[in-house]
């Protein structure tokens, strides 16, 4: 099935060219040069792992981290660990529970029978580590971190120590709203299955003696999708997306929407730590004839009321800098900076200290993209699975979303 791209007005994109492609749960293969074949995911059976780049100091800035696996083990098995020497070390891991630094946070299990997609936030100031599995909170960990390259698949470096055992769709890096590195499964022209990491363009097969071991190729004879594209997706109020990103001053996110609601007084979407106008990005319907536009950090809030009528469809960018909706442009100062946002953004309704606003949006989503400065970091296409289920597919990570809630979207006309 060839997906059918909408033009997102933008200023600085045209179109959302990852839609451009087949839906097929992976990260869109033209990431990669042709001498390379992705990959569904690479798996890890205790001896293969990757030490990267990124070192990380007492000086580093605030990151995340960004991945999708699926255990094969979870016996005090490493997803990521660094420090400069054995007798000091960092790490995440599963142990049956996800753990941070040997802390076990919550009661959430790590999964063997599908893909578990983490997020794991650094605070470098107050020293504590936020996880979110599946979109949903783990807890928080305080942590006296070491320092040290991230390695990947193990505790440091070597697979002596509780190795990794699973399989991996992506590994990411961002920082300072950026992103810094991505990790996407694939085979080299040799046959020999690592990760190609396509911010820098640099080729990492395994850092041990041990080879990956290579999932299913992407698009390759045989491979078909499993998605059905949607022109769009209805919800009523209660149906939301968690996107999982954390807004910052680099933050905008373009929508297209029908607005179905007579009453107005609904959240689009948006993240804030309280509804008293503070680390707020987001947009609100403000009765039938406004638009609000909220962004601000923790010394208040900017943007503004635009007259505008609501209901119908409409083409809306909100940036920390400027909202524009059907071709209008408004712009304003912002004091959201990196850091300043604690709840991740949510599509569908606002997300207040990590609950969700019971004023959610009514209406059809047709695309959402989300971009970090030009590069776009989720790119969500109206879809349902092979099992019926609707919501909204990233082209970007390579993830499904169906409704946080309880309540499903509604499936709009198949393209």
């Amino acid at each position: 099935m060839q997906v059918v791209a909408r033009a997102i007005q933008q200023s600085h994109l045209t179109a959302v060219q990852a839609t451009n492609q087949l839906l097929s749960g992976s990260i869109p293969v033209d990431s990669l040069p042709s001498s390379y074949t992705q990959l569904e995911y690479v798996e890890m059976t205790g001896k293969q792992w990757i030490r990267t780049p990124f070192n990380v100091t007492s000086t580093t800035d605030n990151f995340i981290i960004e991945t999708s696996l699926k255990w094969t083990d979870v016996s005090k098995r490493q997803l990521i660990g660094y420090n400069s020497s054995s007798t000091g070390y960092f790490g995440i891991r599963a142990d049956s529970k996800y753990e941070i630094a040997g802390n076990v946070l919550g009661n959430i299990s790590a999964s063997t029978t599908s893909f578990d997609s983490l997020q794991a936030v650094r605070d470098k100031t107050n020293k504590i580590w936020r996880l979110y599995v599946n979109n949903s909170s783990a807890g928080v960990a305080a942590v006296d971190e070491k320092e040290g390259a991230m390695t990947i698949g193990a505790l440091y470096n070597t697979e002596t120590y509780y190795p990794c055992y699973a399989q991996m769709k992506y590994f990411k890096i961002y920082q300072d709203g950026a992103m810094k590195y991505c990790y996407i499964p694939a085979k080299n022209s040799s046959g020999v299955a690592g990760m190609y990491e396509t911010v820098n363009g640099v080729w990492y097969p395994s850092s041990s003696s041990t080879a990956f071991v290579a999932g299913p190729e992407v698009f390759g004879t045989g491979v078909t999708s499993t998605y059905t594209q949607l022109e769009y997706i209805t919800t009523a109020g209660k149906a939301y997306i968690n996107t999982g990103v954390y807004p910052v001053e680099v933050t905008d996110i373009g929508v297209e929407i029908k607005y179905n609601s007579s009453t107005g007084s609904k959240w689009l979407f948006g993240s804030r730590t309280a509804a008293t106008i503070k680390d707020y990005f987001g947009l609100f319907f403000n009765g039938t004839t406004q638009f609000w536009a909220q962004v601000g950090g923790n010394t208040g809030t900017t943007g503004g009321y635009f007259n505008h009528t609501v209901t119908g469809t409409h083409t809306i960018k909100l940036t920390t800098k400027d909202f524009t909706y059907d071709g209008t442009k408004a712009t304003f100062t912002t004091t959201l900076t990196a850091g300043t946002a604690k709840y991740p953004l949510v599509v569908g309704t606002m997300n207040t200290d990590g609950s969700m606003d019971d004023r959610g949006f009514v209406g059809n989503i047709y695309y959402c993209t989300i971009y970090s400065e030009t590069s776009v970091i989720r790119n969500y296409v109206p879809c349902k699975n092979a099992s019926g289920v609707v919501g909204m597919y990233d082209t970007v990570t390579g993830t499904f979303y169906k409704s946080g809630s309880s309540t499903a979207f509604t499936a709009g006309p198949t393209v």
